[in-house]
């Protein structure tokens, strides 16, 4: 997984929840948005819930699950049928502070 900027090229603007369903909400700024919600313990390294999609704007059934220690899946889907997801890895090592 590449790294995002926080840019969004076509505005030259930190990135807006422009594709929300509540128009009320099209103008807040995504850093800070809930995207995991309610994930509730459902196994072993497995998590059950509700995503939210910046690309949609709406929100699904989700799934997170720990592939190894540094892979995690999450998962989303629509009406039970239509499901997609995404490997994300992380650093192994906590980065230096000093």
């Amino acid at each position: 997984m590449s790294a995002v900027s926080s840019i969004d090229p076509a505005t030259g603007q930190p990135w807006i929840d422009k594709n929300n369903i509540d128009p009320n909400l099209r103008n807040r700024l995504l850093i800070g948005v809930e995207v995991l919600i309610a994930m509730r313990p459902n196994g072993v390294g497995k998590w059950s819930g509700r995503l939210y999609n910046k690309n949609d704007g709406k929100t699904y059934a989700g799934y997170l699950n720990e592939i190894d220690a540094r892979t995690i899946r999450v998962e989303g889907c629509a009406l039970s049928i239509l499901c997609g997801g995404e490997n994300m890895t992380g650093l192994s090592e906590k980065a230096d502070t000093q």
